[in-house]
């Protein structure tokens, strides 16, 4: 027989003072679309707000609402304990609750409590300064939310919220009050952005963890390891036989392909290496990995979107960091068919490198116009390619992906 427990109808808010539980939302609420990588529990209790819960056909197996429900039962059965101060035993979830409603007269002076508190102040609107963002969809996004976007650079020294996209970063960073949030970690743009950087630690990361990071290939830095690369490719040319390698070389400063190109020639990687210490600028070179998976006979890369938040630990001591990575992205893919590099294609971007911005112009580039169908065009999408995966190699090999 299932246990039948009688508890007052409280308002919740009432029921989680009585149970000194504190129902708030770590820190910003999750993107749409997130997937938290870390969460902190709070006390064994969900928090009572749903806008801080994160979209169940996205992030969460079972019925949450189920579960929520069980929680909340479970907060005014001890809320009802701690005010009779008889012991109540845990709920299970098979037990019911019944809801006795409140007299007549309790609720006439809760309704007077209610009215004889001052009027809530309207919180101030959250100030979003776009005036150094590049793309409309991250205004948009703010306003939907119901920021204040400010897009002149003269009234964004008071906005909340700084979204930077070009190089004005490292000034903005100096400029940073403590209520202020902005896009970016201190050192990130430099760590991880520059190719120079990046390809610095992950080498220090290869020399850490090997076998883990053996997806790195070969990677040096000009003018700096240029002796080491020379010795390289001379040990090579003088095996005989073997035919050259091939590098790809890139620069630190330049994005959207500009600048890169293939080569067998040590003495064009000697005249790079002379450009860029004249410029006080680096480049980065690494062995062209000439045997690519392919889709449809073409290269492709994959883009991830992982979002990194920080947020104060207690005391306002310490930066915790909160993850999440989007479940969906982009497969793009070059637009001509691929053949290992010689000499003669060498300059053929289209074939080797997979940027929008090289492929965008091709006369063979494929716009996607259906949004129902995202395994079509040159820019296709992540779930469509697990889905391949699992169709060409089995579930499996696709669990082992992601």
């Amino acid at each position: 027989m299932t246990d039948v427990m009688l508890v007052r109808a409280q308002p919740l808010a009432s029921l989680l003072e009585a149970n000194q539980v504190e129902a708030t939302s770590m820190g910003a609420e999750p993107l749409d679309g997130m997937r938290p990588i870390s969460s902190s529990p709070l006390s064994g209790v969900r928090s009572a707000s749903r806008a801080s819960r994160l979209d169940d056909d996205i992030f969460e197996d079972g019925d949450e609402d189920e579960e929520e429900d069980f929680v909340d039962a479970e907060v005014a059965a001890v809320a009802s304990a701690a005010e009779d101060s008889v012991p109540v035993p845990p709920l299970l979830p098979t037990s019911s609750v019944v809801l006795a409603p409140a007299s007549e007269a309790e609720a006439e002076a809760e309704a007077e409590a209610e009215e004889a508190k001052p009027p809530k102040r309207k919180l101030p609107a959250v100030l979003f300064n776009a005036s150094h963002s590049d793309y409309e969809v991250v205004a948009a996004a703010a306003a939907a939310r119901g920021w204040r976007v400010i897009k002149s650079e003269d009234r964004s020294a008071s906005c909340h919220v700084h979204w930077i996209d070009d190089g004005t970063i490292g000034d903005w960073l100096r400029k940073v009050q403590p209520w202020m949030r902005v896009n970016h970690f201190p050192g990130m743009n430099n760590a991880l952005a520059r190719k120079t950087r990046l390809a610095r630690n992950m080498g220090r990361m290869q020399r850490l963890f090997p076998a883990a990071y053996r997806f790195v290939p070969p990677t040096w830095v000009l003018p700096d390891d240029l002796g080491d690369l020379t010795k390289r490719l001379e040990a090579a040319a003088a095996g005989g036989g073997r035919p050259a390698l091939t590098y790809i070389v890139k620069p630190d400063h330049l994005c959207q392909g500009r600048g890169i190109f293939l080569t067998a020639d040590l003495e064009r990687i000697k005249r790079c290496a002379a450009e860029s210490r004249e410029k006080d600028q680096t480049t980065v070179v690494q062995r062209y990995i000439t045997k690519p998976m392919l889709i449809d006979g073409l290269k492709f890369d994959l883009r991830l979107y992982f979002l990194v938040c920080g947020q104060l630990g207690e005391g306002g001591q310490g930066l915790g960091l909160r993850c999440f990575l989007f479940k969906d992205g982009l497969v793009r893919l070059c637009t001509s068919p691929y053949t290992p590099p010689t000499p003669d294609t060498f300059d053929n971007k289209c074939m080797h490198l997979t940027n929008y911005a090289v492929n965008k112009n091709s006369k063979d580039f494929q716009q996607n116009t259906s949004a129902e169908d995202s395994g079509a065009g040159s820019k296709r999408s992540l779930k469509w390619f697990m889905e391949l995966i699992e169709k060409e190699h089995g579930p499996a090999e696709r669990k082992r992906l992601w």
